[in-house]
């Protein structure tokens, strides 16, 4: 009897940590993830679409809302693999985006070469941040023809060199500030050329 006593007496006990462990599962890790990326071809032009997920961690977000801006470094390169040499890069395009937080307007901003966009949330301003679009990559016409598949790669970090030198040296050593989704890789294969339409005839 006082063995059962015991066991439902702590039986609250063995709820509740199963409930921190399944809420605490629920939680998504920090970090940067490149789920897809594809190039749509745009009037001769190959356009880089990607789909990303950016999870800040609190230390990020909190330094973000006390008004420290994050630089992201994105790169995309488009390469073609060949077995007997090194690999031939077609294009190769860096871009910067700063996101920082305005306490007077409480507006979230991303800045891109030169453009701003204002976000009433960092929800909002994160999901721009995760959609890349229409980014003008490379004209049809320097992909070799029959080139067969290329490789397509993307990847988005967090610039640490560009945080305020006090929290340089803290965000080296911590992983908090380790926000980078290393270079991912998709096969693309190039559209056929369009065949010439015949002469007409009368």
């Amino acid at each position: 009897m006082h063995c059962c006593k015991n066991l439902l007496t702590e039986l609250p006990h063995f709820l509740l940590a199963a409930l921190l462990l399944l809420l605490a599962g629920t939680v998504e890790a920090a970090g940067i993830t490149v789920k897809s990326a594809d190039l749509q071809l745009v009037d001769d032009f190959y356009q880089l679409r990607a789909e990303l997920a950016i999870e800040l961690s609190p230390k990020v977000e909190d330094a973000l809302n006390k008004g420290v801006p994050l630089a992201f470094q994105i790169g995309v390169e488009l390469v073609r693999p060949r077995w007997y040499w090194f690999n031939d890069t077609l294009v190769s395009l860096n871009q910067t985006v700063h996101l920082s937080y305005h306490a007077l307007t409480r507006q979230y901003r991303l800045n891109a070469g030169g453009l701003n966009k204002n976000f009433s949330t960092l929800q909002a301003a994160l999901d721009e941040l995760e959609t890349l679009r229409d980014w003008q990559l490379i004209d049809r016409a320097v992909v070799p023809r029959k080139s067969g598949k290329l490789q397509l790669s993307v990847r988005m970090y967090l610039d640490q060199t560009q945080l305020p030198k006090p929290l340089q040296v803290n965000a080296i050593s911590s992983s908090d500030w380790q926000l980078d989704s290393g270079w991912q890789h998709f096969d693309f294969t190039p559209a056929e050329p369009t065949a010439a339409a015949p002469p007409a005839t009368h």
